[in-house]
């Protein structure tokens, strides 16, 4: 989000918002689409960065508290009912590899990074190492193309 800004000039070279949000809504159009169900908590981030003059760097605070708000809207795809062997995805914090419990052995799994830029596509992502990765925020999407059941999200943090 941070760079779609920068890169169509709603910020200034000290990294100032430069619009007024409240005025100015054209910049919610370089927006991922993918971000459209939460462009609201999205705008509240950017009116934030207005009225303070600068992005927060503090991940542990304002960044997890805004995507806490971003993962519990789109988990809401399946009813804990009719999951029978919910998915567990572990550890949370993570440091090297991710763990999933209740898998069948099917499933896709897409890593991406908090700006929605894919780190690892494929199959048996617990056997993957990724202490590699910068610390923060993470989202792992675990999808089974041979059944119809929505896709499931999960919020990680690498440390």
């Amino acid at each position: 989000m941070f760079n779609r800004l920068k890169n169509n000039n709603y910020l200034d070279s000290r990294r100032f918002v430069n619009f007024n949000p409240d005025a100015n809504t054209a910049w919610k159009s370089v927006m991922q689409p993918t971000y459209n169900a939460v462009l609201d908590d999205i705008e509240d981030q950017v009116i934030i960065c207005y009225t303070e003059h600068k992005f927060h760097s503090d991940q542990m605070y304002y960044i997890i508290k805004f995507f806490d708000r971003y993962a519990n809207r789109i988990n809401t795809g399946v009813a804990n009912d009719i999951q029978k062997e919910e998915i567990i995805v572990y550890p949370n914090p993570f440091y090297n590899r991710i763990n999933i419990k209740n898998a069948k052995g099917n499933e896709n799994f897409i890593l991406t990074n908090a700006l929605g830029q894919t780190i690892y596509f494929g199959k048996n992502v617990s056997e993957r190492d990724f202490s590699h990765l910068d610390n923060g925020i993470y989202f792992i999407t675990i999808t089974d193309f041979g059944k119809k059941t929505p896709p499931q999200y999960f919020k990680l943090l690498k440390q």
